[in-house]
């Protein structure tokens, strides 16, 4: 090869293309160790590096950090099967021999339980218990009657009369209606009316003599009240009158004491005996002039036991 080279150079070419090449793999060994002795160094020291020291300890856990977003719902799981059907339970029991409670209604007993009301009965293995029946509301009672001694009350009124009224004429009528009922009914010695001079009418006559009506009263105990509070004894029923106007006749007797007044039964067939049904009484007004009015107020007892 080097004789071609010369054949080709001749002896000074060679030397020269010798020398370049020389030069060139110096300048290349130069930029491999970085341009100084320190680079042949460096390259020692790496290819000389001790063996590996032992593993350190394991540091503290770092804090945790923040949770992930939520991941999709999965998917259904398939349907289980039917579990088996349970047994029957057992009958309710009071705690001591497994039978229920039963319960009886019952008019009352001997010995003061539920008397005179009655109630229900439940029965246990454990005695027995009573439930009474409560008392009679107000103003209802057993018999939907007005109970012994106690007392109710009313209005009445009527007019303008469309013609005078005679003593023994048909006297102007209205219904004198009790809300609740008596047990009984009144007599005629059990009605009254009062008119408004605060005296019980008991009659009415013509004075041969004058010619004049004259009108029979009298005080009656059995009415302590008036027409602003009425009031009766047991067993009577009293009619007081606030006001009665436009009554008498000329010649007759005076406006005070003309009207006449008294309560019917209109349960009777007849429809004029004095007195009153369970249920009221018709109060009838005589002796009053056409155009007359008036107006008052009754109360009613019921009898004492």
């Amino acid at each position: 090869m080097l004789s071609r080279l010369r054949e080709h150079l001749g002896s000074a070419g060679l030397i020269v293309a010798i020398v370049a090449l020389v030069a060139a793999l110096g300048g290349g060994a130069y930029a491999a160790s970085g341009g100084s002795g320190g680079g042949k160094a460096t390259a020692s020291a790496k290819g000389k590096q001790g063996p590996r020291g032992k593993t350190g300890k394991t540091g503290p856990a770092g804090p945790a950090g923040p949770a992930g977003p939520q991941g999709p719902a999965g998917p259904a799981g398939a349907k289980g099967d039917t579990g088996a059907a349970g047994s029957n339970g057992t009958n309710g029991t009071d705690g001591s021999d497994g039978v229920s409670v039963a319960s009886e209604e019952f008019t009352g007993t001997k010995d003061g339980k539920c008397a005179g009301r009655g109630g229900s009965k439940f029965v246990a293995a454990n005695g027995n218990t009573y439930a009474c029946n409560g008392k009679e509301g107000s103003p209802w009672t057993a018999g939907g009657t007005l109970p012994p001694e106690e007392t109710e009350t009313g209005t009445w009124a009527f007019g303008p009369v469309e013609a005078p009224q005679l003593p023994f004429n048909e006297p102007t009528r209205m219904p004198l209606s009790f809300p609740i009922p008596l047990e009984a009914p009144l007599s005629g010695s059990q009605v009254h009316f009062i008119n408004a001079a605060g005296k019980e009418t008991i009659g009415v006559a013509e004075d041969p003599e004058t010619e004049q009506l004259e009108v029979t009263e009298q005080l009656q105990p059995a009415c302590p009240g008036s027409a602003a509070a009425p009031a009766a004894d047991p067993g009577h029923l009293c009619v007081y009158a606030a006001a009665v106007l436009s009554t008498g006749f000329p010649g007759g007797a005076g406006p005070a004491a003309a009207v006449l007044g008294a309560a019917f039964n209109p349960a009777l067939a007849e429809g004029f005996a004095k007195g009153a049904a369970t249920t009221g009484a018709d109060l009838g007004i005589s002796l009053v002039k056409k155009g007359a009015k008036g107006w008052g107020t009754w109360a009613v007892t019921a009898p004492a036991e």
